[in-house]
Formats: C-alpha cells, sequence, structure tokens
C-alpha cells in the first residue's frame, strides 16, 4: 500500500519532466568482492562489488570500465532458523566509483531467468 501511494504520488512530476521514451537501462554482470553471509550479516554493514564488464558511455551517463568497484550495503539479514530453514538477506547496490572518483548511482536488478530459485529461497549457494 504505501509503495502504490509513493509511485502515484511521484507520477504527476514524472510525466512533465520525462520524455516519452526512458532512456534503456544499462546492465552488467557483478560479482561481491567481500564475503556477504546472512550467517553473520547485519543491517547496515557495506560490502563491495565489482563490474565484470565494461559499461559503454551515453550522452547522459560515462562509461564504467570492467572491474570498477562499487559499494552497496545489507538492508536486512536474517540468519537460518532451525530445521534447515534458510536465511535470507535484503542488499542493495548504491553506487559505482570510477578511477577519477565519480560516484556512478546503481541498482541491482534480478534477472528471472537464472535468479528466481535464489529469489525464492531455493538455492543451497
Amino acid at each position: 500500500m504505501l509503495l502504490q501511494f509513493i509511485l502515484s504520488a511521484a507520477m504527476p512530476a514524472l510525466a512533465q519532466n520525462a520524455s516519452p521514451t526512458p532512456p534503456p537501462c544499462r546492465t552488467v554482470d557483478v560479482a561481491t568482492t567481500d564475503v556477504v553471509d546472512s550467517g553473520k550479516a547485519k543491517a547496515g554493514d557495506a560490502f563491495r562489488f565489482k563490474t565484470l564488464a565494461d559499461v559503454p558511455a551515453t550522452a547522459r551517463d560515462p562509461a564504467i570500465p570492467a572491474g570498477s568497484t562499487g559499494y552497496g550495503i545489507v538492508m536486512v539479514a536474517h540468519h537460518n532458523g532451525n530445521r534447515g530453514k534458510a536465511g535470507f538477506m535484503l542488499i542493495d547496490a548504491r553506487f559505482v566509483q570510477l578511477a577519477d572518483g565519480t560516484h556512478v548511482p546503481v541498482e541491482i536488478l534480478p534477472e528471472a531467468s537464472r535468479d528466481t530459485p535464489m529469489l525464492q529461497g531455493s538455492s543451497v549457494n
């Protein structure tokens, strides 16, 4: 309910300022460089990740070279439970830092075709 309220409140401002078709998202695979473990993590913990491929520049956004370091935080961490109940975490990527110190805002978008078992809690990893 709260999410619907926030979106509907933001829609008029978006409609006035947005182009008819938003620019396509640029995506890149990333890998964590710090261990992020639901058994030890707690909300607020920071972690690093790196880009696994180059992301070309656009008229609006700079290029992001492969191997660029990104930073994120653990939003929620719940340790495993009894009887084999898996733990879970919600993580949030915040930005990728370029060599010149520029911060490029990013977000995590799960890819349903390969991340569904993990998102549904059925992964053993």
